[in-house]
């Protein structure tokens, strides 16, 4: 797992790339956290994996580069899918009006549904 300050990229099986936030999500961070969604899109995963669990803030700025990422992996035909149980989180990103965009309350939830890879002896 890479470390980008308050983001950790991971490549998870079945053409997936998580990046885990934490902290706050603001003008101040924005730029860090669209970095991070990109340099995972570039490995080239069809399934982005944005695990906001441990966000404790969220504003406009990260909203925007949150919409701007899911519209250029939905148009490779990939998705992004955003880990939270917080309502208040739930509640911002959903008048963010982001398109294509899957929301999950656990990052075991969205585990579970990757394909097992098998490697070879």
């Amino acid at each position: 797992m890479q470390e980008g300050g308050a983001f950790e990229i991971a490549q998870l099986p079945g053409d997936a790339c998580m990046v885990a936030a934490r902290g706050e999500l603001d003008g101040s961070t924005a730029w860090r956290l669209q970095d991070a969604l990109g340099a995972a899109t570039a490995t080239g995963a069809r399934r982005l994996i944005a695990d906001f669990a441990a966000v404790t803030y969220l504003d406009a700025d990260a909203v925007a580069v949150l919409s701007s990422c899911a519209a250029h992996i939905f148009r490779k035909g990939g998705s992004l899918v955003v880990v939270t149980d917080d309502p208040w989180l739930l509640r911002l990103l959903d008048a963010g009006g982001l398109e294509g965009v899957e929301f999950e309350p656990t990052l075991r939830d969205v585990v579970r549904r990757l394909p097992l890879t098998m490697g070879s002896a």
